[in-house]
């Protein structure tokens, strides 16, 4: 596998788990803030922005910060979907309810799994 190959699978996996949420969140009714679609327009702003300090056109811009196929709308379609997804995760926390005790019941009982590391090593050949 390569870098890109990995990268490539990275970001398809969270767009799938961010994408799946705002499904959820959707069935749920949960909807955007107004703080949200402010902050989401800032940041597009911030980014014309910084096209303009470096004199490029806001497409050029977009093209060489998020490639070919970024754009203004990209960036707003996946500010907004990123900002539902943490609405609709916010939400589901809220339906979960335990104590304090709860809580040290569980991790004294799963001592062995969450006191664990795994890792990968790889060795490389000169």
């Amino acid at each position: 596998m390569t870098w890109f190959d990995y990268f490539k699978d990275i970001s398809v996996s969270y767009m799938e788990t961010v994408l799946v949420r705002c499904e959820g969140a959707k069935a749920a009714g949960i909807e955007l803030s107004e703080e949200d679609n402010e902050s989401i327009k800032a940041e597009v702003d911030r980014c014309v922005r910084i096209a303009n300090d470096l004199d490029y056109t806001v497409d050029e811009y977009f093209n060489y910060r998020f490639g070919p196929d970024g754009s203004k709308q990209a960036l707003k379609a996946y500010l907004e979907k990123d900002a539902l997804a943490a609405r609709f995760d916010e939400a589901k926390a809220k339906e979960y309810s335990f104590t304090d005790e709860d809580r040290k019941a569980y991790i004294e009982k799963n001592k062995d799994s969450l006191y664990a590391i795994d890792y990968i090593t790889y060795t490389f050949d000169e």
